[in-house]
Parts: C-alpha cells; structure tokens; sequence
C-alpha cells in the first residue's frame, strides 16, 4: 500500500478503491488526512484516538477537549515540568534546543509517565530530540503506542533504546509499525525484554524489511548489523563470532537473510550462544544460493540443530563446508547428517569434532565419507 501514497494517490481515493484504515496508517499517512478519508464508522475520531494517533491528532491542531471528548486521558493528570525535572530536563530546554537527548536510564517511569513524556515532547518539542534513550523503565503497551507515535512525527530520532522495559509482543509488534516512517532511525536496541517472543519477532522482521534506514538491532549482547544482513551492503563473509546472540538475535538474521538472499560466500556465527536459533539459521539453506560455508561452532547446536540442517542441506547444492564443532550434535543429529549424504553432493567438509560423539558413533559416521568429502569427527 505505501507505494500508492508514493504515486499521489489520496487517503480519500485509496479508500474508495475499497483500502481499510488500518492500510491507511501502516502507509504513512497523515491522521488528518486518514480521518477526512471516509464517512464510516471505521473513520471516526474515537477510532483514530483508539488506534493510537491521538498525539498526532493534537499536533495536527486538534484540541485537547476533542480528544478528550473521543476517549483520549487528559494529558494535564501528569504534570510534564514534574517529569522532566525527574529526568533532569526542563521544558524550556526542550524548546530552545535543536537536537536533545532524552535520557530517562534507572528512572523507574511507569507506562503512563512514558505516553506524557511522549505527549510532551511531541507537542512542546516535536522535531528536538536525536535519542530517546530510556533503558530499565517500564513502558508497556500504551507507552509503546505513543513513542511509535512519536517516531512518526519526529523525523529526527536515530536512535532509541528501550532495553530492560519489560515490552512483549504487542509492545513490539507497536514498535515494528513505526520503523519505515523513521527516516533517521539507525539504532534499535530492544534487549533484555524476555517477553518478546515469536510473534513479536515476526512483527519486527516485517518493519526491518521495509526500513531503510535501520543499521543495528540489538537483542541480546551485540548489535545485529541489519543492512550486511538484509544484503543492502553486499559482502562475501559475515563474520559474526562471539556476539552474544542468542535465540531471538539468531531467528532475526535468519529470516532476513532468507527473505533478502545476500550473495554471501561465507556466514560465520562461532560461539553464539544460539541453541534453537540453529533450527532457523538451517532454514537459510533451503532458499540462499550463494553461500558456501557456514560455522556453527560453539552456538549450542543439538541433535534437532543437525537435524534441521541436514533436512535443508537435502535441497542445498552450493554448501560445502558445514563446521559443528564443540556442540552437541549427539547420535542423533549424526544420522540426520548421514541421511542427508544420500541426496546431496555438493559438500566437500562436515566438521563435528568435540561433539562428546561415542567413539562407535564417531566411526560409523565417518565411515560415509566419499571421494570429495571429509568428515572430521
């Protein structure tokens, strides 16, 4: 649907061509604009103040009473120069400053406090603030709302960081929405939040592959460096080692390099503690057409690991180094490697040394070695 806004078409002729409001506000549009485009009861202001765009609404100039009279809080419950005191900030400096930082690390804000900081700035400063940086907070669903809210109108931010905020897959899923109308927005850090879970995931991988501005993610230790990943910064190894990725951070590089198929010769993920992330980094294998070696050492790969490679590698025919060591591919995972022999050929190296393999196992799975391909065990 974006692409309709890019070619001029209105909210009003885009809806009469049968588009829904929500196709409206994930293309971009203006919540003026979305709100004057229909006549339905899908196009209300209550509507619009539940879908979350009352900040924009106000910013556009509609008054605090309307939006109270749709179902929006009365911004005034909070005091805003109370907040920014508590976060060591004066709205006066808000106003006057061209780029801001707002830094609210350790400060305990509630999720109300969140939507009113959000309010705050969108109405007093909109355009002044470069990093929102609120760490170990507690922004919940409609904190979420609002600084997606605020992405969309400040064109400005480039980096925000909600690590440690206890934000699930709704949270997220909020987030995600916002990220290709956030021309400046580089760096996303969205660690320690254990409540993002797959859907939340897959929200996020939906906006990243249609940002172009996101560089870095981060989800567990290291940042995920999004453009080398999606293929938008073309190059023949990717070496990953030692990052501190974990599951989450392994099923979102997966699914980008699936989705965005890099011209990747060599994709390295050594001692990542990946575990189940494996499963969706094998997936890789069934549709990328370049890659010819991929390490897995160290990552925590187990016999269902081996087992999703070896079912991918059955419909791969440009790998030819698969590197496993010190993991615990067990018995199991060894004879889904052995099965896979059978239907492919292109692999010249399979690595499984400090596996704590059974020496029987250890010479039963070498024993399928052929001309053109080593087993290590």
């Amino acid at each position: 649907m974006s692409h309709m806004k890019l070619a001029g078409f209105t909210p009003a002729e885009l809806v009469a061509a049968g588009a829904s409001k929500e196709e409206l506000i994930t293309s971009g549009f203006a919540a003026q604009d979305i709100l004057q485009a229909g006549s339905s009861e899908e196009f209300t202001m209550e509507q619009l103040v539940q879908d979350g765009l009352a900040i924009e609404l106000a910013r556009s100039g509609v008054a605090l009473d309307t939006l109270m009279a749709a179902g929006c809080e009365d911004p005034a419950e909070l005091d805003i120069d109370d907040l920014m005191s508590k976060m060591g900030k004066t709205v006066g400096s808000l106003q006057e400053a061209k780029l801001e930082i707002i830094g609210g690390s350790r400060l305990n804000l509630s999720d109300f406090e969140i939507v009113w900081l959000a309010w705050s700035l969108a109405l007093k400063a909109p355009n002044a603030s470069e990093e929102i940086l609120l760490p170990r907070n507690e922004t919940g669903a409609e904190g979420s709302a609002a600084i997606a809210q605020l992405l969309r109108l400040n064109q400005n931010v480039s980096s925000l960081n909600l690590h440690s905020n206890n934000l699930d897959d709704d949270c997220v899923a909020t987030l995600a929405k916002s990220l290709p109308f956030s021309p400046a927005l580089t760096v996303l850090r969205l660690s320690n939040n254990e409540d993002i879970k797959a859907d939340g995931l897959d929200a996020l991988i939906e906006g990243i592959k249609i940002s172009h501005s996101l560089q870095f993610l981060t989800l567990d230790r290291d940042p995920i460096p999004i453009k080398q990943v999606k293929g938008d910064e073309v190059v023949g190894t990717l070496d990953l080692t030692n990052k501190g990725y974990g599951p989450s951070s392994g099923i979102v590089i997966a699914k980008l390099i699936e989705w965005g198929n890099p011209e990747l010769d060599k994709l390295v993920l050594d001692r990542n503690p990946l575990v189940q992330g494996v499963e969706a980094i094998a997936q890789i294998l069934r549709c990328n057409n370049y890659l010819k070696e991929l390490s897995l050492d160290c990552t925590g790969t187990t016999p269902e690991g081996a087992a999703a490679l070896a079912a991918a590698l059955k419909f791969n025919t440009t790998l030819e180094k698969l590197l496993l060591l010190m993991n615990s591919v067990g018995p199991g995972g060894c004879q889904s490697l052995t099965d896979m022999l059978s239907y492919n050929a292109s692999v010249k190296l399979i690595d499984v040394r400090d596996n704590k393999l059974t020496g029987q196992v250890k010479q039963s799975f070498a024993a399928n070695m052929r001309p053109g391909l080593l087993i290590q065990v």
